[in-house]
């Protein structure tokens, strides 16, 4: 009989299965026989199998993908197992991610700058802010560190302070308003209260009237060595003015190089008066003004021109014209009216008559010098 040779045990330390890799107990391995067995003393033996521990394989919990912003981290979907504390990128553990792997870095802000404006009375204003393109919100300064609200950026119009004018009435020397209101913060004007209606500057005020003034009405008469006076009065306020009237100073009278002449009852009549035209005033007959339409008045000197129809209504005789000049020499001009009815002609004019008058007269005397000759020459004859 040969003795048996006895085990030759190696101890295998025991190895914790994991996710993805086997494990195994504390088990000793006979070098002789190849056995295994659970203990040193070979008490009890173990097969292949039972000295290894199945892997245990991922317990997958998924994490939903969440967007970067300007300030937080997001992630892409990933899925982390509880056993290994490993991540992976899909739900069957097959593809790992390391932790760098699984944080998406916040975008940071993208800036802009708004520059403040100042409220008005009736317009919002706003502080300098800064707005982010890419979260859409507001900050205080450019590094976007303090965030402000929506209404933090909006400074509320001022509003106006309005006080009154009362309205007051134009003369016909000052300017007057209607009523209207100022505001003290703006300086604007305003029809209303509301100051819903704006004035410009313009509008607030309502011209003078001016003066309507009557025509000048002599008060005193002037004189040769005294003045006169005149006076005219506005019909809207009542003030009056008055002026003087130059004294009526003898001055010499204008050369009449044209006498008006005889008419005898047909076309007009002209005078001329050595003056310049552009000072005369009026013409008059016996004290009374002469309708300006009834003459013409033209250069040449002063070149009067009396007009037919006007001549129609003076009487037969002479009469005396006055030409007055604003600088108070005047000139007088004669005419001799020497109308003859039609009827006691037969037919011819009284102009026609009177050259006929003439002639026959002018004839006479003629004929009378010529016999007065005759005999005065035929009596020298005789007496020599």
């Amino acid at each position: 009989v040969i003795a048996a040779l006895g085990h030759s045990l190696i101890k295998t330390d025991a190895v914790a299965a994991t996710c993805t890799t086997a494990g195994n107990p504390d088990y000793w391995t006979c070098s002789v026989c190849g056995k295994y067995f659970a203990d040193s003393e070979t008490v009890t033996e173990l097969t292949a199998s039972q000295i290894v521990i199945a892997a245990l394989g991922h317990s997958l919990t998924k994490t939903n993908a969440v967007a970067a912003t300007c300030i937080t981290a997001g992630n892409p979907d990933y899925w982390t197992c509880s056993a290994c504390g490993k991540y992976f990128v899909d739900d069957a553990g097959t593809t790992e991610l390391a932790a760098g792997q699984i944080v998406i870095a916040a975008l940071g802000h993208s800036l802009t700058k708004t520059d403040a404006v100042a409220a008005t009375c009736a317009t919002a204003g706003n502080p300098d802010y800064w707005t982010c393109s890419e979260c859409g919100k507001y900050f205080v300064d450019d590094a976007g560190t303090t965030e402000l609200t929506a209404s933090q950026i909006v400074i509320a119009a001022l509003g106006h302070s309005l006080t009154k004018t009362d309205a007051v009435a134009a003369t016909c020397t000052t300017a007057g308003n209607p009523d209207y209101w100022t505001c003290s913060v703006c300086g604007k004007y305003f029809a209303d209260s509301e100051a819903v209606t704006e004035l410009t500057t313009s509008q607030i005020v309502i011209a003078a009237l001016g003066h309507t003034w009557s025509a000048w009405t002599e008060t005193t008469a002037p004189t040769e060595t005294e003045e006169g006076t005149e006076m005219r009065t506005c019909s809207i306020c009542g003030e009056t003015e008055t002026r003087t009237i130059p004294a009526k100073q003898k001055q010499e009278s204008y050369i009449v190089a044209e006498q008006f002449g005889a008419w005898v009852g047909n076309g007009a009549a002209t005078a001329m008066i050595n003056a310049d035209h552009t000072k005369f005033v009026r013409l008059l007959l016996n004290g009374n003004t002469v309708d300006a339409s009834d003459y013409t008045v033209t250069a040449g000197s002063t070149v009067i021109t009396l007009k037919e129809s006007y001549l129609m209504t003076l009487g037969n005789g002479t009469h005396s014209f006055f030409a007055e000049f604003n600088d108070g020499i005047s000139g007088t001009i004669t005419l001799t009216v020497n109308k003859t009815s039609s009827s006691d002609s037969g037919g011819l004019s009284g102009g026609a008559i009177a050259g006929i008058i003439i002639g026959i007269i002018a004839a006479l005397a003629i004929a009378g010098f010529c016999v007065y000759w005759f005999v005065i020459r035929k009596k020298k004859q005789t007496q020599n």
